[in-house]
C-alpha cells in the first residue's frame, strides 16, 4: 500500500466519524465540575487529595475566625495583626485552590489522552482489516 492509498483511506475513515454538525462536540462527554472533583478522588494521589481539602477546611475555619477578630478589634494594632494574619491565610487558601485545579485540569488532559489512544488503537485495527 502506497502512501496515496493509506491517507484516501484515513480520510474516509476520518469522514465515517465525523459529527453531523460542529456542535455535536461540545454536547459530547464534557464533565461538570462536580465530576471532576469527584474523579480528582479516584486517582493515585487520592491521599494528597484528601490532605488538601481537609487542610483547606481547617485553614478556613482560621480564616473566618481571623475575620471576625480583625471586624471586632479596637486597636490600631489588633487591626494590622489580624489584617495580616487574614490576608496571609487567604493567599493560602488561593493557592490551595489554583493547585487543586490544576490538578483537576491535569486528570482531565490524562483522560482525553487515553480517549484518543483509544481511538488511535480502533483506528489502527479498521486500517487493518
Amino acid at each position: 500500500m502506497n502512501e496515496d492509498e493509506l491517507d484516501k483511506r484515513i480520510r474516509s475513515a476520518l469522514k465515517d466519524d465525523q459529527p453531523e454538525s460542529p456542535m455535536d462536540f461540545m454536547s459530547g462527554d464534557d464533565e461538570d465540575l462536580f465530576d471532576m472533583i469527584k474523579a480528582s478522588f479516584q486517582t493515585k494521589r487520592r491521599s494528597l487529595v484528601i490532605l488538601v481539602w481537609t487542610t483547606l477546611f481547617v485553614i478556613s475555619g482560621f480564616w473566618v475566625w481571623s475575620m471576625i477578630n480583625f471586624f471586632s478589634a479596637s486597636a490600631v494594632e489588633d487591626y494590622l495583626f489580624w489584617g495580616l494574619i487574614t490576608l496571609m491565610l487567604f493567599i493560602y487558601i488561593l493557592g490551595v485552590k489554583i493547585w487543586y485545579w490544576n490538578e483537576m485540569n491535569r486528570n482531565s488532559v490524562i483522560r482525553e489522552i487515553k480517549r484518543l489512544e483509544l481511538k488511535l488503537a480502533h483506528f489502527e485495527d479498521k486500517l487493518a482489516k
